[in-house]
């Protein structure tokens, strides 16, 4: 990590050389479960067939855990473009 002139912290070092996702808050399991409607036996089913966000390590102990809330939001993004495009939404005025 480096130090900016206005000692503000810098990410650096991303795994991949990728830029970080744009929020970077972390949720916790019953926000994810909450998002998602999915159970947690559910979604630790997914993570391990790579069908679903994996979550970071909050600390030097496994135990605690989070999901990068910008990772969440693109898989749920996901989940709604497989519905197809004949889906009429009640939220866009039925208009296809």
């Amino acid at each position: 990590m480096q130090q900016a002139a206005n000692s503000v912290a810098i990410v650096t070092g991303f795994p991949g050389g990728e830029r970080p996702p744009r929020n970077l808050t972390i949720l916790r399991l019953n926000q994810v479960k909450a998002i998602t409607g999915l159970s947690r036996s559910t979604i630790y089913a997914r993570i391990e067939a790579g069908t679903f966000p994996r979550q970071v390590k909050l600390g030097i102990g496994a135990r605690c855990v989070g999901w990068v809330a910008e990772e969440l939001n693109d898989w749920v993004i996901e989940q709604i473009a497989t519905r197809g495009p004949d889906h009429v939404s009640k939220h866009d005025g039925g208009n296809k």
